[in-house]
């Protein structure tokens, strides 16, 4: 008769020929004080295979000290919570925590509910993406799980992994100034999704031009223009040189709005943004970007959450920044007229 359901602990524990508790205590590593065979480890993982048997997470996070369960927080759809160079972080991340054994699981939220409130079960850690401001850290430190932070800021119990935007713009404002150029502009996003990058970039593109003795072309935080009036503020009425997009979404329209103005890059204004992503080396001129260490940044995660799990207590919270890398391509030459 053909099988139907997936194998149980008890077939396998037929199988190999020793006790479902024992088949259990070898799955779950629980042989500090039981002392078991290598033999027997042997053919009870055989047995496994050949049942192609698999623990159920949920069970086991109930019955067992520890997990193996990572919690990811912070989606609210499976097609775009995570993407881009988050994507990326978070894959790296999987792999990493996938490696030691551990397994991810995610609690996609209403968008009624908080996305970064921990699932009802239980979890020995959790990877918070994309936490954006002070309440969503609150509910982070209001759970006892160990959590660290991919691209945002951590309360004072949690870790916190970042690219280094602060060096990051100013490498890109200092290729910019090489070049020759003293009109150098900021664009925000058209949408306005808060996230505490805007004010931090904005913030490092104010500072990095007055280290260089230049005034800013749009001192003001303003996100929400459309491309269309961020070269006409900038380009056509501040005569500005160069824009220093905050993200390649943003510096693909700006692209568009200059070929629509008939404004040549980067023979008439130079362009540079964040985050070297689809379609930044395919588009005509090609983007220079400020590379994001997407996936440093997501093996840094892991390695700080598994310290977390395997720490007898609290660990000291860590903030990680790590650096940025300036690709440079087709769209930024010198000023015109230089």
């Amino acid at each position: 008769m053909a099988r139907t359901g997936s194998p149980s602990l008890a077939e396998v524990a037929r199988l190999s020929g020793v006790s479902p508790s024992t088949v259990s205590r070898v799955l779950n590593r629980h042989t500090e004080n039981f002392s078991v065979k290598e033999e027997t480890r042997k053919r009870i993982l055989e047995a496994v295979d050949t049942l192609g048997y698999r623990a159920n997470p949920i069970t086991r996070s109930i019955r067992a000290k520890q997990t193996n369960l990572i919690a990811v927080l912070g989606m609210r759809d499976f097609g775009t919570a995570i993407r881009g160079g988050t994507e990326i972080a978070v894959n790296a991340f999987m792999q990493a925590v996938y490696a030691e054994g551990f397994e991810l699981c995610t609690n996609i939220m209403s968008p009624k509910e908080p996305p970064f409130v921990l699932p009802p079960w239980r979890t020995d850690a959790a990877l918070a993406v994309d936490v954006s401001d002070a309440k969503q850290v609150a509910w982070l430190e209001d759970g006892d799980t160990p959590y660290v932070v991919l691209n945002g800021p951590a309360g004072p119990t949690g870790s916190s992994v970042q690219a280094d935007d602060t060096a990051g713009v100013h490498e890109a404002v200092l290729h910019l100034v090489v070049l020759g150029h003293k009109r150098i502009a900021f664009a925000m996003p058209d949408t306005f999704d808060w996230h505490e990058s805007l004010l931090s970039r904005h913030q490092a593109y104010l500072a990095s031009l007055h280290s260089f003795g230049l005034k800013p072309v749009n001192p003001e935080f303003k996100p929400g223009l459309s491309p269309l009036d961020v070269v006409r503020r900038t380009v056509m009425q501040g005569e500005a040189t160069a824009i220093l997009s905050y993200n390649h979404l943003m510096a693909v329209k700006l692209l568009r709005a200059c070929s629509a103005m008939e404004i040549r890059v980067p023979r008439d204004v130079s362009l540079v943004c964040f985050n070297d992503l689809f379609p930044c080396e395919d588009l005509v001129p090609s983007l220079t970007a400020m590379a994001l260490p997407s996936r440093e940044m997501g093996i840094h995660a892991a390695e700080i959450v598994l310290r977390q799990i395997r720490a007898d207590g609290p660990i000291e919270p860590e903030l990680v920044r790590l650096p940025e890398a300036l690709v440079i391509r087709e769209s930024t030459a010198h000023p015109p007229g230089d």
